[in-house]
C-alpha cells in the first residue's frame, strides 16, 4: 500500500522545474530577469549615478565660489570697516586725500568758528598742490547747508540735530582767546581728484578748495558730532 502511495506521488511531481515556475524563477529562489533587461536597468543607473554625481560637484564648485567671494570681502572690507569706525586725525585725511575721498570717517580735532566751520589740527605736514599750499584744516558742512562749491555727490544721511546743538553750545560756551573745542565728526569726505584739480587751470595760483576763499583741500559733510569737551589751548 505504501509503494502504491509513493508511486502516486512520483507520478504528480512535475518532470521539471521549468514546468511549475515562471521561466524568470530561479531554482534557488532567486528572482532574475532577462539578460537584456538586466544590462538596461543598470546602464539606466549608472546614467542616474552620473547625473547625481554631476549635480553634486556643479552645487559643490557654487558653493565654494560663494566661500572665496565672501572670504576675499571680508579680507578687504574688514580692515576698511574697522578704520572707519576708529576716529582718524586731520592730519591722516589730510596725507591720503584720495584714499579718504568718499568715504564715510570719524575725524577728531578742534572745531574752529569764524566765516566758516572748520576742524583743524598742527600737523607736521603743508599740504602743496603746484605752488599753491593750503592750511590744515578741514571745511564743515551740514548736509542741508548750501554750499556752491561742493561737488555733485549724493549724501544719503541727515544731521544729527541733537550733535549740531551740542555743538554750537560748546561754541558759544568757550573762550577762543584760552580754550579750543574739541570733538569727534562723522561724516563723509569730500575732496577733488586728482589733486591738481585743487587749483585752477587758468591760474595756476588761484585755489579751487573748500570753505572761505577755499583754504581747505577737503570737506566733510556732518552726520553726527560727539565727544563734544572744551580744552584749554596749548
Amino acid at each position: 500500500m505504501a509503494a502504491q502511495l509513493a508511486l502516486r506521488c512520483l507520478a504528480c511531481r512535475p518532470n521539471s522545474v521549468t514546468e511549475s515556475t515562471p521561466r524568470w524563477f530561479s531554482p534557488v529562489g532567486m528572482t532574475l530577469a532577462p539578460s537584456s533587461t538586466r544590462h538596461a536597468s543598470r546602464r539606466k543607473e549608472r546614467i542616474v549615478m552620473r547625473r547625481l554625481m554631476a549635480r553634486q560637484l556643479l552645487a559643490s564648485r557654487r558653493m565654494f565660489q560663494m566661500i572665496r567671494r565672501a572670504m576675499a570681502y571680508l579680507c578687504v572690507a574688514a580692515p576698511l570697516v574697522m578704520a572707519e569706525d576708529r576716529p582718524v586725525s586731520v592730519c591722516d585725511i589730510l596725507s591720503h586725500l584720495e584714499s579718504y575721498g568718499g568715504r564715510l570717517v570719524r575725524v577728531h580735532g578742534t572745531i574752529q568758528s569764524d566765516v566758516d566751520l572748520w576742524i583743524t589740527a598742527d600737523c607736521p605736514t603743508v599740504i602743496r598742490v603746484g605752488s599753491v599750499e593750503f592750511l590744515n584744516l578741514i571745511a564743515l558742512a551740514f548736509p542741508d547747508s548750501v554750499v556752491h562749491d561742493r561737488p555733485k555727490i549724493e549724501v544719503t544721511f541727515n544731521a544729527d540735530a541733537g550733535s549740531a546743538q551740542a555743538l554750537f553750545r560748546g561754541l558759544a560756551a568757550r573762550n577762543p582767546k584760552t580754550q579750543g573745542l574739541h570733538a569727534v565728526v562723522e561724516g563723509l569726505v569730500i575732496t577733488r581728484s586728482p589733486p591738481f584739480a585743487l587749483v585752477s587751470r587758468s591760474d595756476p595760483a588761484k585755489r579751487i578748495g573748500f570753505g572761505h576763499t577755499g583754504m581747505a583741500p577737503a570737506m566733510i559733510v556732518i552726520k553726527r558730532i560727539s565727544e563734544i569737551e572744551v580744552r584749554a589751548r596749548r
